[in-house]
């Protein structure tokens, strides 16, 4: 009789980036993805400097890469810099299209939303992927990306990211700026606020200032993409017991990005036999390792949310004049004592 399988709740980034991890470093494994939507990787564009990431975790992650870039810039008042590291983009279409070829259609289980309980009698364990948690907030990270098709080039050589010179909304307002191909850009309109309001007209209203202030003329919106997410200042409240393993609230608490942690906790997770035990201790094992760098993170939010609006507008600007190691580590989501003394001291190396 055979076993029964491993099931994967949630075809979102983790979800998609374990199942196909899983299927290509140990296809002996019998598992099923479940995804309530018609498709992987939600409506989203995903993001990562190069040294954000094992060299191993770049290897396995290159197919799913949409675009890269040798260098990109950040755009504040006080100066803009453009920095030698790597830049990645992952779309969520990209997402769809690799791992859905390369899971079997027994693997895959789309348009099917099933609670832990249901997959428990179905498989021998599961594992959540789904953001599902309880933590205290202090805000939300909210923003709204336009992927446009100008009918002439748009002349941006590299990505910017994090332009602050703009009108500010909320606690904080930044743009950020990806070529895609010399007549197709991405123009993405971040923001931190103390309240979930997503307001897209407005949001729209102002990207099409700024591409008025560019004078691109729009030949058509190839895709639209926008989210919500909360800024935490606690650590996730779940049920960690049983059969089911919760990988819920493992991001970069003040960026968002989820990359860094996914693969390099997905990487731990696929070096093990894959049992039940031995996974629920790696799991159980990050977390705790990587406690004190979130919790640094998580006080980080809370003085960007609550801070005056001055000190809102220059947090990535002093941010982005740490020594280039120190950036890399608080991108990655790692940084060290000395990271965290030169961040709240403010002496920041130009």
């Amino acid at each position: 009789m055979e076993s029964k399988p491993v099931i994967i709740l949630g075809g979102g980034l983790w979800g998609s980036l374990l199942a196909y991890r899983l299927k290509t470093a140990l296809p002996h494994i019998s598992f099923k993805l479940y995804e309530s939507s018609s498709s992987l990787g939600g409506n989203e564009s995903y993001t990562f400097h190069g040294t954000d990431i094992e060299l191993s975790a770049q290897i396995w992650l290159r197919p799913l890469v949409t675009h890269s870039w040798n260098t990109h810039k950040v755009r504040f008042p006080k100066y803009e810099k453009l920095l030698e590291n790597s830049y990645h983009l992952i779309s969520s279409d990209r997402i769809h299209e690799v791992v859905s070829k390369t899971l079997t259609s027994e693997s895959l289980c789309l348009n099917n939303e099933i609670s832990a309980r249901l997959a428990l009698d179905e498989g021998s364990f599961v594992i959540d992927t789904r953001n599902i948690c309880g933590y205290k907030k202090c805000g939300y990270q909210k923003f709204l990306a336009l992927e446009l098709e100008l009918e002439e080039p748009h002349q941006i050589k590299e990505p910017v990211l994090l332009d602050s010179t703009i009108s500010q909304r909320d606690k904080l307002r930044c743009i950020h700026y990806l070529p895609l191909s010399e007549t197709r850009i991405m123009i993405k309109d971040q923001r931190y606020s103390s309240n979930k309001e997503l307001n897209l007209h407005e949001m729209k209203n102002d990207l099409m200032k700024i591409i008025d202030f560019y004078d691109w003329k729009v030949k058509k919106v190839v895709k639209e993409e926008s989210q919500c997410r909360a800024m935490p200042i606690s650590s996730p409240k779940f049920r960690q017991e049983g059969r089911v393993i919760n990988l819920a609230g493992i991001f970069h608490e003040t960026t968002g990005c989820s990359i860094p942690a996914a693969t390099r906790l997905i990487d731990q997770m696929v070096a093990t036999s894959f049992r039940l035990g031995e996974l629920k201790e790696v799991v159980s094992n990050f977390r705790k390792e990587t406690e004190s760098d979130r919790r640094f993170l998580r006080f980080l939010n809370r003085y960007l949310v609550e801070s005056v609006p001055e000190k809102q507008h220059c947090f990535f600007q002093d941010i982005y004049q740490l020594p280039k190691p120190s950036l890399e580590r608080f991108l990655r989501g790692s940084p060290s004592f000395l990271d965290r003394s030169r961040i709240m001291l403010g002496k920041f190396a130009h």
